[in-house]
């Protein structure tokens, strides 16, 4: 079942990223017990929705959204 993010983790995923400010492949696939491809398409999402900056070469993605903006329609 997804969601209208098109992933049913993609909200617990934002609020994990912009909680820590901090987002990686690698960090979602350990919190969230996910496989590669899977956290590396949460994390287009983030992007495709404004959570985090697009991919920015070896640098990590920049989250653009601050602990005090942490909310989501549901």
């Amino acid at each position: 079942m997804h969601t209208k993010f098109e992933d049913d983790l993609f909200l617990e995923v934002a609020r994990y990223v912009i909680e820590n400010q901090d987002c990686s492949i690698y960090k979602i696939q350990m919190q969230f017990n996910l496989k590669f491809n899977r956290a590396k398409d949460l994390v287009n999402l983030l992007e495709k929705y404004g959570v985090v900056s697009e991919l920015l070469g070896m640098k990590p993605r920049k989250v653009l959204v601050g602990k005090n903006e942490l909310y989501f329609e549901a």
